[in-house]
């Protein structure tokens, strides 16, 4: 499978808000939703690997809308400056960063 199908590596320029802390954070989720995998995915919140992994995937995904909100207030912080300094570096920066939201991605079947 891994002669077919590409293993996809995260690119620094499609992430920039990415750090260790969301690492760490992501990891620990998914070694959290691999124990409760393979102890059958028991459901309830009674049980604590069940609750762990709702736990720490609360927690990555809290982690990952802080780090993508403090990066888009840097860039509007840095655009900002550049509006009142330098126009033509503002719209070169207006520019590049429109459309940058995250797109659903085209998937070739066959």
């Amino acid at each position: 499978a891994e002669e077919t199908i590409p293993i996809k590596k995260i690119k620094r320029h499609q992430k920039p808000y990415w750090s260790t802390e969301l690492k760490e954070a992501h990891q620990k989720q998914v070694k959290s939703w691999i124990l409760w995998k393979e102890s059958g995915k028991p459901r309830g919140g009674d049980n604590p690997l069940y609750s762990n992994y709702k736990k720490n995937k609360g927690q990555f995904r809290t982690t990952l809308r802080e780090a993508k909100l403090l990066h888009e207030a840097k860039e509007n912080e840095e655009l900002a400056s550049l509006a009142s300094a330098d126009n033509q570096k503002f719209w070169k920066n207006v520019k590049q960063r429109k459309g940058k939201k995250d797109k659903p991605q085209a998937v070739r079947v066959g």
